[in-house]
């Protein structure tokens, strides 16, 4: 037995004579029996495969859960209310996280999704406004609806080469993210994707992106700059606000400038910029925090691709000059 559904022994005998704290049934860490104290931590026993659904839902005593390389997965609501768990990790022995998980666990501070894992169900971080970074495992292939929505204090988020697609409104209300990146493999983004963002300013679209959802990045009212490196204009009805898109610089590959300036709604970008595919493949991504020595201690000027001074490194594609005389173009994350 690897699953049960919820509520399944509410009201039979035997759950009636279990003890208050977490019950088993079988190999199921089923669910917290009574009021959870203040404060409380907990370990699953080895041996468990699964965390039931609503397993710990509105147990905010919490603060602390291990969980063992025995468990494959975790069930749908099982830690959602659960506001005073501050860190979780998940093992590698993870290979699906259902729907609402961490609903509303506004204490998360930072989580690592391991490369185990393929699936991330829909509403998984709803509402955590404490969270700051998520890494996401390398064998991931969609990221399911809304599932960091609200995560306004989300800050850094790595999307991995393995996803596919992004989801309706799945990073909506982020409004401390700064920088996206979508990579390659990506081919599709859901809509409202990023509505809402306000204090993105620098997004990059791989090569393969063919469509954008409406209003995908609709109240962005802080985005400066638009990387898009597919061939052909994406379709994107309704994807960018005309009276925002204005004051966005948009940079496309050479050969496809002509497409992006008679497309809607690429054409109503305030300034359409030539990237060459050499340019591109020169770039070196970095991160900011991760900065080589000499370009954090300021050995060198910084500049946008049309050559405006900025007075430090910046989200996006930008040239540094280095005291020689030499230059590089980077992708800071």
């Amino acid at each position: 037995m690897t699953d049960i559904e919820y509520e399944a022994f509410t009201g039979t005998a035997w759950y009636d004579n279990q003890p208050d704290g977490l019950v088993y049934a079988g190999k199921v860490a089923y669910n917290y029996k009574g009021i959870m104290p203040e404060n409380t931590t907990i370990d699953i026993q080895n041996g468990t495969l699964c965390i039931g659904r609503y397993a710990f839902s509105g147990c905010k005593g919490l603060i602390s859960i291990t969980i063992p390389n025995s468990v494959t997965s975790i069930g749908e609501w099982a830690f959602s209310g659960c506001s005073g768990l501050t860190s979780v990790t998940i093992p590698s022995s993870v290979t699906s996280i259902g729907d609402r998980t961490f609903y509303g666990c506004s204490g998360l501070t930072s989580v690592t999704i391991p490369n185990s894992v393929t699936s991330i169900g829909r509403f998984v971080f709803y509402d955590c406004s404490g969270l700051t970074s998520v890494n996401i495992g390398d064998s991931v292939t969609s990221i399911g609806s809304y599932v960091f929505y609200g995560c306004s204090g989300l800050t850094s988020v790595t999307i991995p080469n393995s996803v596919t697609s992004i989801g309706n409104g799945v990073f909506q209300f982020c409004s401390g993210l700064t920088y996206i990146n979508t990579p390659n493999s990506v081919t599709s983004i859901g809509n409202e994707a990023f509505y809402g963002c306000s204090g993105l300013t620098s997004v990059t679209i791989g090569n393969n992106v063919t469509s954008i959802g409406e209003d995908a990045f609709a109240g962005c009212y802080g985005l400066t700059e638009v990387y898009c490196f597919a061939e052909n204009a994406p379709e994107a009805d309704g994807a960018f606000k005309y009276y925002l898109m204005g004051n966005v610089t948009l940079y496309v590959l050479i050969g496809s400038v002509d497409d992006y300036k008679t497309t809607e709604p690429w054409s109503h970008f305030g300034t359409i910029v030539a990237l060459t595919e050499d340019e591109i493949d020169g770039i070196q991504e970095i991160k900011n925090e991760s900065l080589t020595p000499a370009l954090s201690k300021g050995e060198g000027d910084w500049y946008s691709l049309d050559g405006k001074k900025l007075g430090k490194p910046q989200s996006g594609i930008k040239i540094i000059r280095y005291s020689d005389g030499t230059t590089k173009k980077v992708l800071i994350k």
